[in-house]
């Protein structure tokens, strides 16, 4: 006879530990009226509520019934750094600081006698409430692992040396710290953070407390030491001064001998010596290895500031802000010349001929007082760009004292008395629906402007177009001047819709050919004013013997495309040193812009107003 004896083991099913904010699914005792605290993320919370649950074997496990982020759980003595899911089992390997000693409870404040402290193995979790008091959940283990535990002492060189990076400490600079001295450790991103990494959830902190946990020699935890010793040396201690900001200063301004040619001569010295100096502190900071010097020291942080937002602070003055700057210095003379009515008469509401005469004195007496070269400042010049425009704006802004005021209004189509079928596919060049040729009297309210005429006579300028062969563009002259808006530095251009109509104005709305010329086979382009007048300069008009040019002024700068008086009987733009233009009369195009499109690759609008050139017939 054949007997067969089978032999079975049996193992214990793991026990499952599954909880809520508001729940736990199984507990053996219930305490109440503790003082213990545990550390979330967000803060530390005190726990009142203890479910206690006696389990055989080590061998346990943590669910979630919802989604539990770290900031509504953590543990006796440090957040977690892992979420809670309802779908996934966590074993306490996985979670950093759940295993506890009956020491650490009893110091934390759960009576001795209240649960088995005699048990070799612990494990503690607390849960924020909601709708229910803050509650704990220690696991005790009856029968833990006979493998042998490292003592505290065995642990302490770790221990040690994580509570020097502990949330809250002082020894380590925890925010803008980017930049250590090391070159290969710099964080490049301005939203990086040495301190921010390191503490990160899987980051170096958090790896060397699982390490503590999980640790079963004294090798695991030298190698565990050297591992987070190495981390550490990246962050900054609190003891130096925090470099990263005057290090990225020092690289956002770092230009070179070309970028420095489109500036002043005056300002680019200026430039050097400011960054030299903060260059020079900076190399004193640290040693050929990254470590500190003596200068680096917390008590010098502001001297490091301070250079660095010296630097960051200096402006530097473009050779196209002088242009600017000579150009709006030319129209303060012009509007000045035009506008050189020094009583008002009752002509104009005494609203806006006080306006006037403030912006026509802020601006002359500050043209009088600071002369353009290239000594001028940064804030020179954009105050030259403000009272330009308020000057212009106040002018265009003077009101008629009478109710109303009687305007006479003409429409004139040039481009088609010029060119009666220009080349135009897409249509671009039609004048707009109601557009003709004539000529009537307006009357409107006080305070009306050409906004308001358009209005009421329907008619309106259209969009500017670069054709194959023509730049199709429209213009408003006010007797016999264009109107036109561009102050060099200023944000917008003056719109010519806001000027406000006087009593007696003659409105002209023309469709004209605006002066272009081919610039290759693709592109047309709109006449450069700055090289035309630069050239016109080198002239001498005599027509009485002498060419009398005003105090601060510039010969041969009159506008080369203005008209003289009315409109021509052919249309056509008189290039005359008689021509008037209201901000104009005496300027070139202002060259920044200009210059700017050029070194792109691009071309200037008209009056070079900033925009790129336009592909012929598109």
């Amino acid at each position: 006879m054949l007997i067969i004896c089978l032999s079975f083991q049996v193992y214990a099913a793991t026990e499952t530990i599954e909880f809520g904010r508001d729940t736990v699914n199984s507990y053996d005792k219930k305490l109440t009226d503790q003082s213990l605290s545990c550390v979330t993320k967000s803060e530390t919370i005190s726990i009142k509520t203890v479910y206690i649950k006696t389990i055989e074997n080590d061998d346990v496990q943590f669910k979630s019934t919802l989604r539990l982020t770290t900031s509504n759980y953590g543990f006796l003595n440090q957040a977690s750094t892992v979420t809670l899911t309802k779908t996934t089992a966590k074993q306490p390997k996985d979670l950093a600081g759940i295993s506890v000693s009956a020491n650490d409870l009893i110091v934390k404040g759960l009576s001795a006698d209240s649960f088995a402290s005699t048990y070799p193995k612990f494990y503690f979790i607390g849960v924020r409430g909601k709708d229910v008091e803050n509650f704990g959940i220690l696991i005790q283990v009856k029968n833990a692992s006979t493998e042998p535990s490292l003592t505290d002492a065995q642990k302490k060189p770790l221990t040690d040396l994580l509570a020097t990076v502990a949330d809250g400490n002082d020894k380590y600079v925890q925010s803008g710290d980017r930049y250590n001295g090391k070159p290969a450790d710099t964080i490049t991103s301005k939203n990086g953070s040495f301190w921010a990494e390191f503490t990160a959830a899987n980051g170096p902190r958090a790896t060397a407390q699982k390490a503590l946990q999980d640790a079963k020699t004294e090798a695991d935890i030298t190698a565990a030491v050297a591992e987070l010793q190495a981390a550490i040396s990246k962050l900054i201690p609190a003891s130096q001064l925090n470099a990263t900001y005057l290090y990225e200063t020092l690289q956002q301004y770092n230009y070179g001998e070309e970028y420095l040619e489109n500036c002043t001569v005056p300002s680019a010295q200026g430039f050097r010596a400011v960054r030299s100096e903060a260059q020079n502190y900076f190399d004193t900071l640290f040693n050929s290895d990254g470590s500190a010097t003596g200068v680096n020291i917390a008590a010098n942080q502001k001297t490091a500031d301070d250079y660095a937002d010296t630097l960051k602070n200096y402006t530097l003055v473009f050779n196209d802000q002088v242009d600017e700057a000579k150009v709006n210095l030319r129209t303060i003379q012009a509007l000045a010349k035009r506008y050189a009515m020094t009583e008002n008469g009752g002509k104009y509401t005494g609203e806006s001929w006080t306006a006037f005469e403030t912006a026509r004195k802020a601006a002359t007496d500050y043209a009088a007082a600071h002369s353009v070269s290239e000594y001028i400042s940064d804030a020179e010049v954009k105050q030259y760009a403000a009272l330009t425009r308020n000057f212009l704006s106040a002018a265009y802004g003077l009101t008629s004292a009478s109710d109303t005021v009687t305007v006479t209004f003409s429409y004139t189509d040039d481009l088609h008395l010029r060119v009666p079928n220009p080349n135009d596919p897409y249509n671009q060049m039609v004048d707009p629906v109601g557009n003709k040729p004539q000529i009537q009297t307006v009357t409107l309210d006080r305070g009306a402007t050409l906004a308001d005429l358009w209005t009421t006579t329907g008619y309106k300028p259209s969009r500017s177009y670069y054709g194959v062969s023509e730049y199709s563009v429209w213009h408003t002259f006010v007797n016999g001047t264009m109107l036109y808006g561009a102050t060099p530095g200023a944000k917008q251009d003056l719109a010519d819709n806001s000027y406000v109509l006087k009593d007696g104005d003659k409105i002209q709305l023309t469709h004209m050919d605006w002066p272009s010329y081919t610039f290759n086979y693709i592109y047309r382009a709109a006449v450069d004013w700055t090289s035309m007048t630069s050239s016109l300069a080198a002239l001498r008009f005599k027509e009485t013997g002498a060419q009398n040019v005003g105090a601060g002024e510039a010969a041969g700068t009159v506008h080369p495309c203005t008209r003289a008086g009315t409109n021509a009987p052919n249309g056509r733009t008189n290039c005359a040193a008689a021509g008037k233009h209201p901000a104009r009369a005496e300027l070139p195009y202002h060259g920044r812009f200009a210059r700017h499109w050029r070194r792109k690759g691009e071309i200037p609008r008209e009056h070079g107003r900033d925009q790129p050139a336009k592909r012929a017939g598109i």
